[in-house]
């Protein structure tokens, strides 16, 4: 698993190739169940103000808080007007295979849904963000490897960077209610949650570089 792994640069850039071969496979697929109700759908990003009093300190609801009002101010207006297909919607670092070089499978299927097909790009470059030593040239990397397969337009790119933030806050969210919830499973549900505070962070001190970057990878 690439969780047992240090992310490089070029491991990134795989995994956005593999993203986006699996998306432009995707494209006409349909499915009785895709648009099943689902907590982890980032279009429902929105309810996480419900699960922010769950975080430690005050500095950590305010990063939470910037990040979703981010999202409802730059995603959700033209959430309707995104490209839709079925997606993965869980390419994190568990259930993505790798050799040392390059990334060899995908696993885990079972938060599969109709969604904009740039949350699927969002989910992979968010875990990415608390990872290895070069966040700015990591995201970069997943973008370039996706883009090499699939051509995204200035309005999916612009709206990219909140939405990571987004998901970055639901994954903060979702694991410490349930941890509230099972206090005895605290410690395996929340194990990612030190990648995904340093995630948001980077992610504010570097989205006003991200903006500016995504918009050069823009087709329309």
């Amino acid at each position: 698993m690439l969780g047992n792994r240090a992310t490089t640069v070029p491991l990134c850039a795989s995994i956005g190739e593999m993203l986006g071969r699996l998306d432009r496979v995707l494209v006409g697929f349909h499915h009785p169940a895709q648009s099943h109700a689902l907590l982890w759908n980032l279009c429902n990003a929105a309810y996480m103000h419900n699960f922010i009093h769950y975080f430690q300190t005050g500095e950590q609801r305010a990063l939470a808080s910037a990040a979703l009002a981010a999202f409802e101010q730059q995603v959700q207006p033209v959430m309707a007007t995104l490209p839709a297909q079925v997606i993965h919607n869980d390419f994190n670092v568990h259930n993505i295979l790798c050799s040392e070089q390059s990334i060899e499978g995908v696993i885990d299927f079972g938060d599969v849904i109709c969604a904009p097909r740039v949350q699927d790009l969002a989910i992979a470059a968010s875990y990415m963000m608390g990872t290895g030593t070069q966040p700015l040239e990591q995201f970069m990397a997943i973008l370039s490897g996706y883009c090499r397969t699939i051509a995204l337009t200035g309005v999916e790119l612009a709206c990219l960077p909140a939405m990571m933030g987004a998901r970055l806050v639901m994954s903060l969210g979702i694991s410490s209610w349930r941890a509230s919830r099972n206090p005895a499973e605290a410690g395996y549900v929340t194990r990612n949650q030190a990648i995904a505070w340093q995630g948001l962070a980077r992610l504010e001190a570097l989205q006003d570089i991200l903006r500016d970057r995504v918009l050069t990878f823009a087709t329309a």
